[in-house]
């Protein structure tokens, strides 16, 4: 394992001399242009706003000044832009993030040329990524599903040696053993969701294995739909997305760990042969969000899977990923096709309208920039794309004011270890409830005209909270992350 700190490459610095030309920074770098052409000798700023504080900066020659001026570009619009590169090694893909909170994260990688699997982990939020090695002289791994249950409890399937594998870890990454279901069959594990350290559930598509132990012994259902995607609430209630093995894309659920399923929600794509519902997105235990392969639409219901609403997201031909973090607020990984092109979006409506943060048409980073996945466990996510690339998301106090609505929901900090604060309005009502249903907090009748709560979560157990809002005219939720 080996540490790679990010601010060391001097490629990081790609990105931002693509945006001094972008015409949107075009005043501020005329500006800072200016500035600094007015004294190359001895240079005394305070950037009052960005709090940033420059010192009798001596240049010696024109090649030190174009050097520095990225450096204090990046300070300037950083204030503004709120997707960053934290990773530009130009050579890697990186095909999966999973994001376990706002400073770790884990990304599934292949290196050019040999196409071998690796991983990435920040603990940082992204200054530092450590390097974690699979292959090795006997056993070369296929990594194609990833899941953390909290910083130190991960798994990761694929195939190892052509045979399916399943690697669990309980040290942040730093070691792992091999629990695969079925170690015999040739099938990857497509899919993987762990309620906790203990109880889990894996998929190769055609087999739902769960588990009660870790993974030391598992029991094998036969569901006859493949899947492609799961949440499980506990070792009974879960949701998963696939293909009901014909044409139509399904979405089924279970309140008996796998034995017996109902279909929540069906689909077909006219343009498709054959349609499958992807992603399972749960934010709360009535908000559940999906969509379907290669198609522009997101599927929402926030009654439990009763009635969806069926989206279409505004200029792009399909959705390559989305993570919601309420019934509303919500990131979408966009993609056009026809001039491969991919975008981040964010929403504060469901997906109805979007706003576009970043394309890969800027070029910030060359062509054929490829972006496969998106990871939000709270306000802050990462990216994963080719060319090396893995961006990060930060909301700022301005960008939380331009998403809020009278209906939104915003939790801060997320995730959260000792208190949490909760920005909102139109309050007739605010409970919280644990991953099981269980009730943890309803607001006090003198705090129903308040436009923002404290809660004191520090006894509870880690895991994910659901918070539920009704207010005269609607009823909003959103999700939180207890370290």
């Amino acid at each position: 394992m080996r540490e790679e700190n990010f601010a060391t490459n001097f490629s990081s610095f790609h990105e931002y001399y693509y945006l001094c030309l972008h015409p949107y920074y075009h005043v501020r770098l005329k500006l800072i242009i200016f500035v600094v052409s007015k004294s190359l000798e001895s240079l005394s700023l305070t950037f009052l706003k960005n709090k940033i504080m420059i010192k009798k900066l001596h240049f010696r020659s024109i090649i030190s000044v174009i050097t520095i001026l990225p450096l204090i570009f990046l300070n300037v619009i950083n204030a503004e832009a709120q997707w960053t590169a934290v990773r530009f090694d130009s050579t890697n893909t990186f095909h999966k993030v999973y994001a376990v909170s706002a400073n770790t994260a884990f990304v599934i990688g292949t290196q050019p040329v040999t196409n071998e699997y690796f991983m990435l982990r920040t603990n940082d939020g992204g200054d530092i990524w450590d390097w974690i090695q699979f292959n090795s002289v006997v056993d070369t791994f296929v990594l194609t599903s990833l899941h953390f249950t909290d910083a130190n409890n991960g798994f990761v399937g694929g195939i190892k040696n052509n045979m399916q594998v399943l690697l669990k870890t309980i040290d942040n990454g730093d070691s792992w053993n091999e629990i695969s279901p079925n170690p015999a069959a040739p099938d990857y594990i497509t899919s993987v969701y762990f309620v906790n350290d203990q109880v889990g559930f894996a998929s190769d598509s055609y087999h739902l294995y769960k588990t009660i132990n870790g993974g030391t012994s598992w029991v094998t259902e036969i569901p006859p739909f493949t899947i492609q995607d799961m949440h499980f609430d506990d070792m009974n209630n879960g949701i998963v997305t696939g293909n009901d093995g014909s044409i139509t894309a399904v979405v089924n659920k279970t309140t008996d760990g796998g034995q017996t399923w109902n279909t929540l929600l069906t689909g077909h794509d006219p343009n498709l042969f054959v349609s499958s519902f992807t992603k399972i997105d749960v934010v709360s235990p009535t908000v559940f969000f999906t969509s379907m392969d290669y198609a522009k639409n997101i599927y929402r219901t926030v009654d439990a899977g009763l009635t969806w609403d069926s989206i279409a997201v505004d200029s792009v031909e399909y959705v390559g990923d989305f993570d919601f973090i309420s019934a509303d607020l919500g990131h979408i990984l966009g993609v056009v096709m026809s001039v491969n092109e991919y975008k981040l979006l964010i929403t504060s409506d469901g997906g109805q309208s979007s706003t576009m943060e970043y394309t890969t048409g800027w070029n910030f980073y060359g062509g054929g920039v490829v972006m496969n996945s998106i990871s939000f466990p709270g306000e802050t996510g990462f990216a994963a794309a080719s060319n090396g690339l893995i961006k990060k998301y930060t909301a700022s106090i301005s960008g939380i004011d331009k998403v809020i609505s009278n209906e939104e929901i915003f939790i801060h900090p997320n995730p959260a270890s000792e208190k949490i604060t909760i920005y909102t309005a139109n309050i007739s009502s605010l409970e919280i409830y644990d991953a099981l249903g269980k009730l943890m907090f309803s607001m006090p009748t003198e705090n129903k005209l308040a436009s923002d709560l404290t809660v004191d979560v520090s006894g509870w157990n880690a895991g994910i909270y659901f918070v539920k809002k009704t207010s005269e005219s609607n009823v909003t939720s959103g999700r939180f992350l207890k370290e």
